[in-house]
């Protein structure tokens, strides 16, 4: 168990920070607690570091759907320079969360997909336009953007409304 801790922790740690947004010692103790929990079942087909990360990416996906999260991210304290007099602070406690969440599933990108979806989404720019300030075939950001909505829309899936 200390081997794979020893190995492994600062790449855990690297995906659970990219995957939720921040440092989760919880989560990283679970990841290692199932790690340790399925070493037995492990069957050397592939390398130890892939199936590790497929563990840990597994869990963080696990950590989203928990109600533990889901009720966690429910008393969350609205800054003070947030709150608006003409908006009920109860929505814009759901919009600066929601903007929160969504902003650091966007930075989790790999860096290629999370330029084309900030120059779309946040900068207003058209396809062809992303494509000339890259200098980029105009499918190869019709591509990007695709691949990085589908990441995004399986990281998001809890902020539909239902």
């Amino acid at each position: 168990m200390f081997d794979l801790f020893n190995k492994y922790h600062a790449l855990v740690r690297k995906i659970v920070r990219q995957k939720t947004g921040e440092i989760n010692s919880d989560l990283e103790q679970e990841i290692f607690i199932r790690l340790w929990q399925k070493q037995k079942d492990y069957v050397e087909c592939g390398k130890e570091k892939s199936w590790v990360c497929v563990i840990a990416n597994n869990m963080c996906t696990d950590f989203f759907k928990s109600k533990f999260w889901r009720q966690e991210r429910q008393h969350v304290e609205i800054p003070e320079d947030l709150i608006d007099d003409t908006k009920n602070p109860e929505i814009m406690l759901t919009d600066a969360e929601r903007q929160k969440i969504i902003l650091a599933a966007v930075n989790s990108l790999p860096s290629k997909l999370r330029a084309v979806i900030v120059m779309q989404e946040f900068e207003g720019l058209q396809i062809e336009e992303i494509a000339n300030r890259l200098r980029i075939p105009v499918g190869t950001v019709k591509s990007r953007i695709f691949y990085a909505r589908k990441i995004l829309a399986g990281q998001l899936f809890f902020l539909k409304p239902k």
